[in-house]
């Protein structure tokens, strides 16, 4: 579940990048990447993961620099299901 979403661009490429917040604290970033000459189609997407709000302080996480769409899928799940443990540790 989620509490909310950010759709913007990456500031260092221009491509498209979305940003959910989970209710367990954690966020993910996919930007996607590998466009079309008319970047109305992508193939991939970097995926990373940080606590949420904790963009940019050195927890952020790759979870994978050219995910296909079930890649994607499965990491935004995966992120999802943390547990506080998982988020305790990130912050340590």
């Amino acid at each position: 579940m989620t509490t909310g979403f950010e759709a913007d661009l990456d500031p260092a490429t221009g491509a498209p990048r979305i940003r959910m917040n989970f209710v367990n604290g954690w966020s993910v970033s996919l930007v996607l990447t590998a466009s079309d000459r008319g970047r109305t189609r992508f193939a991939l997407a970097s995926v990373a993961a940080a606590p949420t709000g904790a963009w940019g302080t050195g927890q952020t996480e790759l979870l994978n620099n050219e995910a296909f769409a079930d890649e994607v899928a499965m990491l935004v799940a995966g992120v999802s299901e943390r547990t506080d443990a998982e988020l305790m540790g990130a912050q340590a």
